[in-house]
């Protein structure tokens, strides 16, 4: 239906997708959606729920449709902005868009993960990077939890400029050795950020160290949290891959 071809369906998450450069907000498929879960938001949102189930009323979303909201209340807790707002009635999270500072803590303890980002032009602005920079975002970490460009992970991670491995582990767990680098090192980067983790228990063994000078590839060796923020403060990230552990 859509006049400009802005949705797709996200093969993994099951949920219909809509491309913002795209779509030019005729609510054509807000009409013809059966269900009445397709919403119109405005210019200006940052975050969004994924189903808003307008036409259910007071039954609950989950008896409808499995991707949809637990109802936990976890997103409401978690607001320390008031940008959040419970519908009772639908028993649904709404948003004041004026008061989302993009904090990134409601995409955070989602746990069915509903709550997307759909811009990252006011954390852009938060963090100093220039606008019109198409470039990976950390929105939040906490320990055991990354949020990247809205999608959040739970085990350790590399950033690529262009992908994410989400399956990342080292051959021995707290010891980041020469073989646990192999993927990073057909990149090419310029420059690696490692993150130890939350305490900084990850070691990095002085062969990766050496490998990486011998390469002419800069790295920065930090706590995890501290190497986030490193990260999202770098304006040109074209040649820059992370390595993150998320835990101890």
């Amino acid at each position: 239906v859509c006049p400009n071809d802005a949705i797709s369906i996200d093969e993994e998450m099951n949920v219909a997708v809509i491309d913002p450069d795209k779509c030019i907000g005729c609510g054509l498929c807000v009409k013809e959606c059966p269900r009445g879960i397709i919403q119109l938001v405005p210019a200006n949102a940052n975050i969004v729920y994924l189903c808003s189930y307008e036409s259910f009323k007071n039954i609950p979303g989950r008896e409808k449709c499995d991707k949809g909201c637990l109802h936990c209340k976890k997103c409401f807790r978690a607001c320390e902005n008031g940008a959040i707002i419970w519908n009772e009635e639908k028993a649904i999270p709404e948003f004041d868009f004026t008061r989302c500072t993009l904090c990134g803590k409601c995409i955070e303890v989602c746990p069915h993960d509903r709550l997307i980002e759909l811009s990252n032009v006011a954390l852009k602005e938060k963090v100093g990077i220039p606008k019109g920079k198409d470039i990976m975002i950390i929105n939040s970490y906490s320990f055991g939890s990354i949020t990247i460009d809205g999608k959040n992970y739970r085990s350790d991670v590399i950033i690529f400029p262009d992908k994410i491995n989400s399956r990342w582990w080292r051959k021995s767990g707290h010891l980041l050795s020469d073989e646990d680098i192999g993927e990073i090192l057909k990149y090419k980067p310029e420059m690696l950020i490692i993150g130890t983790g939350t305490s900084g228990l990850m070691m990095v063994d002085q062969k990766v160290k050496d490998k990486l000078n011998s390469l002419g590839i800069r790295f920065i060796i930090k706590k995890t949290a501290e190497a986030v923020e490193q990260y999202n403060k770098l304006e040109k990230k074209d040649k820059v891959v992370c390595a993150f552990h998320l835990t101890c």
